[in-house]
């Protein structure tokens, strides 16, 4: 408002893209406490984004990922399924176009995709936290909450990239604000013109919306985006392949609609935040082919999420009191139709489950000292899918400032429904549970991370613990055919080990470190192995480096260079039954052993360069995987060969994008 009267239009505008594009990188902590916060600054610049902002969590301290072609996140060794998704604050379905991307059995992922349908250009914020954390106490792993950007000005922007092309309109109006966004497949618009891309044609497009306005009582934000995505492929000759998916005629199809609105209000005395969000997703795939083969299968899922999560906190001196309600009401329908082992025959699952959940807690925070301070939340998630299920969860906090010195002592409970996967196998869908501790101590930029996560009520199957929870599902065939005698029971899965991290400046480029050491153990029992053995997920080690440096010049023009490597010890995945699966015509397993064939150690380097030519205009060039190594992905029965083969994950991925504020 003061804004207005001092200054015209024109320099309003000037002084808040200052305010907005003149953030040093050096001024944005990334990571803290299990804490990653990534901010609209760190979209545009860090490297391997591709323009989708969940990629960029790699980069942080015990982060990796499964995949090149998927945004899975694996948080200290624990599957991607455990990973959960939240939009201010409200969990919602997995937000990503082409969940089958990346996975062993080409069916969709339940937490990941080729690229987050909410483009980078409508994200202002992305906060993972990781457990032991207040935050994610609804999720075994940890919680990636989205929020929209706010607009600063009126007027129209584009951005065309090679992920996509999009088009967006800012509405500036007192204390009233509106923000559109279309996008469309670069690679769809491509192969509409002829160009082929293996035979696949690749589609997606989103829209995005979000308005919002400052009231006596409060701000107010009502949003929604929708998108739909598909991947189609047909088939080739016999003489000209190499590999049988190939040889199958394969049609994938999802739609996706998010929406909600979020109430937020605060005084000296206390704050109020409620989020309202529903979600629907509808996937179907099929694949078949006209050999003499077992090989027609398909997939369907429809589910609907309703979530509410309210807050509310009364301050006083010295210490706080609140509360949180956070519920949800989730429905799906999952359908599975894969062939049997008699030709002709097929082998038909189907799971319609609709479950409510309801986790409520009380916080409170007191100042014990002038340089101590504790939290501590206790509350119960409660689960009705037809019989009540009750779980304590909790969190505890004492956190120890002095000077740059700041230390954190930090543990929870934390409880998540299992997967819907599982629980077609299991026909059960309770609560698994992580009890999580950490301490965590920073100094001058350098600091240290100690972490323990022991997973327990883990999914049952024919009466005993199954080893499917701790595999990632997004890696796993089509289906199990073993009888679930033959499978091996784990319990006991602990994950143990230590973070060490740093952000500091060499030559005036902002350097920012971390080196993570893991030890994860799971306790095998029944079928023809007992005993203690290394977890699939167990990397042993994660580093990644990042440098990141700006040159500004005259007339607001800025060069940038970012570049980052991650590395990661390689993946133990379950050893394939060529005799089963040359019987069944896929990849199957050998169930009764622990996960004991070893992919190779992981490696990837990512290099971003960009320039803006004025306060409008930025033109990049993002490379993901520069030095085009081909990491491994998988191993999977090959029906051509007859044999167990390695899967080869992507090569150098470069997107070049121009962004324009008109």
């Amino acid at each position: 408002m003061i804004l207005t009267e001092m200054y015209s239009q024109g320099d309003q505008d000037s002084t808040m893209q200052q305010r907005v594009d003149g953030l040093e990188i050096s001024d944005a902590r990334v990571y803290e406490s299990g804490t990653v916060s990534l901010s609209r600054k760190q979209f545009l610049t860090m490297s391997g984004a591709l323009e989708d902002p969940t990629r960029l969590l790699i980069k942080t301290p015990g982060i990796s990922t499964a995949n090149d072609q998927a945004n899975s996140v694996i948080y200290h060794g624990m599957p991607a399924q455990y990973h959960q998704w939240s939009l201010y604050g409200g969990r919602i379905l997995n937000p990503n176009h082409n969940s089958n991307a990346g996975t062993i059995s080409d069916l969709p992922s339940t937490s990941a995709g080729g690229v987050n349908m909410m483009s980078g250009q409508v994200l202002g914020a992305l906060e993972f936290n990781g457990n032991p954390s207040e935050k994610s106490l609804g999720s075994v792993a940890g919680m990636s909450n989205i929020k929209f950007r706010n607009p600063y000005k009126s007027g129209m922007t584009t951005n065309l990239s090679l992920v996509g092309l999009e088009a967006g309109y800012d509405m500036v109006s007192g204390n009233d604000n509106l923000m559109i966004n279309y996008r469309y497949s670069t690679v769809g618009v491509l192969t509409g013109l002829g160009l082929d891309f293996g035979g696949e044609r690749i589609n997606y497009q989103d829209l995005t919306a979000k308005y919002s306005t400052k009231q006596k009582n409060g701000s107010y934000s009502f949003y929604v985006t929708a998108g739909t995505n598909s991947t189609r492929k047909d088939s080739f000759e016999a003489a000209s392949v190499t590999e049988f998916r190939d040889l199958q005629k394969s049609d994938y199809a999802a739609k996706i609609l998010i929406g909600g609105m979020n109430h937020k209000y605060a005084n000296d005395q206390y704050e109020i935040n409620t989020t309202i969000n529903v979600s629907r997703r509808v996937v179907d795939k099929t694949a078949e082919a006209n050999i003499p083969i077992n090989s027609n299968t398909e997939y369907r899922n429809r589910a609907t999420l309703v979530s509410i999560n309210h807050n509310y906190t009364r301050k006083f001196e010295g210490w706080r009191i609140g509360y949180q309600i956070e519920s949800w009401m989730e429905d799906q329908f999952l359908k599975k139709l894969y062939p049997a082992r008699t030709e002709g025959l097929s082998v038909e699952r189907i799971i319609n489950r609709t479950s409510l959940s309801t986790q409520p807690t009380i916080n409170i925070g007191v100042s014990l000292l002038d340089n101590l301070t504790l939290s501590s939340t206790v509350g119960v998630a409660t689960q009705h899918t037809g019989e009540n299920q009750v779980d304590a969860i909790g969190h505890f906090g004492l956190e120890y400032k002095l000077g740059e010195l700041d230390m954190n002592l930090l543990a929870s409970r934390a409880a998540q429904n299992q997967a819907i996967e599982l629980a077609l196998d299991s026909f059960s869908l309770q609560n698994n549970i992580s009890n999580n501790v950490s301490l965590d101590v920073r100094f001058r930029g350098f600091g240290v991370n100690i972490f323990r996560h022991s997973i327990t009520d883990l999914s049952e199957r024919g009466g005993r613990n199954e080893i499917l929870s701790l595999l990632n599902l997004d890696n796993l065939p089509l289906e199990y055919s073993n009888t679930p005698e033959q499978f091996l029971g784990v319990d006991n899965s602990v994950i143990s080990g230590l973070s060490l991290y740093a952000d500091h400046n060499i030559f005036d480029f902002n350097v920012s470190s971390n080196l993570t050491l893991q030890n994860s153990k799971v306790q095998y029992s029944g079928a023809t192995f007992l005993g203690y053995s290394r977890a699939p997920l167990d990397y042993k080690y994660l580093f990644n480096i990042r440098l990141q440096k700006e040159w500004d010049f005259r007339s607001k023009k800025t060069f940038g260079v970012s570049t980052s490597v991650h590395m990661r010890g390689g993946e133990r995945q379950m050893i394939v039954s060529e005799v089963s699966s040359r019987d069944w015509g896929y990849t199957e397993f050998l169930s009764g052993f622990p996960p004991q064939q070893q992919l190779s150690d992981y490696y990837r380097a990512d290099l971003r360069i960009y320039y803006k030519s004025s306060k409008r205009s930025t033109i990049s060039l993002d490379i993901q995987n520069v030095t085009n190594r081909l990491n491994d992905a998988f191993y999977y029965y090959e029906p051509l060969t007859g044999e167990s083969t390695l899967r080869k994950q992507l090569g150098l991925i470069p997107i070049l994008s121009w962004r324009v504020d008109w």
